[in-house]
């Protein structure tokens, strides 16, 4: 799984496209406070896309300084993943959904994750290719809007 992330992420596919996703902050100015569930999770979705093309460029880097960067990339991952899963059972008891299916919320994650993922890969290929650089402003920022998004659902799933 490393590898073909590796591999998607140095595809010469990917090189001449632009990426269509609008920055999470201009996405969260856009919302304003009318944030809606499947909002949150489509925000989340963006973070693990962000932080999946984050572990390719870690895994093609190789280092022994890598290994530890990704070890804190999959932990960052995973939390990603419970937070959508919670907001996935959020938005079915909305719907009136007494059960939610883990199978369902698996195949709706991997359906929206490949191209939020490829888009992140564009945006680091394009920014390398302009620059010599994995990371530009649009990379930055939307990191920036996962940490502090990570924090908000934090606090939020926290209280009972």
């Amino acid at each position: 799984m490393k590898k073909f992330i590796a591999l998607m992420l140095l595809s010469p596919i990917v090189f001449a496209e632009e990426n269509p996703m609008v920055p999470l902050s201009e996405f969260f100015e856009e919302l304003g406070n009318d944030a809606s569930a499947p909002d949150m999770l489509y925000v989340e979705y963006r973070c693990i896309g962000y932080y999946t093309n984050l572990l390719g460029l870690f895994l093609a880097d190789g280092s022994d300084r890598a290994s530890d960067v990704i070890k804190d990339i999959e932990m960052v991952l995973e939390k990603f993943d419970d937070f959508a899963w919670k907001t996935w059972i959020l938005i079915d008891l909305i719907a009136g959904k007494e059960d939610s299916s883990y199978e369902e919320y698996i195949a709706n994650l991997e359906s929206s994750l490949g191209e939020i993922t490829k888009n992140y890969q564009i945006e680091s290929n394009n920014s390398w290719n302009n620059t010599g650089s994995y990371f530009n402003d649009y990379l930055n920022d939307d990191g920036a809007a996962c940490i502090e998004m990570s924090q908000v659902l934090e606090n939020m799933f926290a209280k009972k």
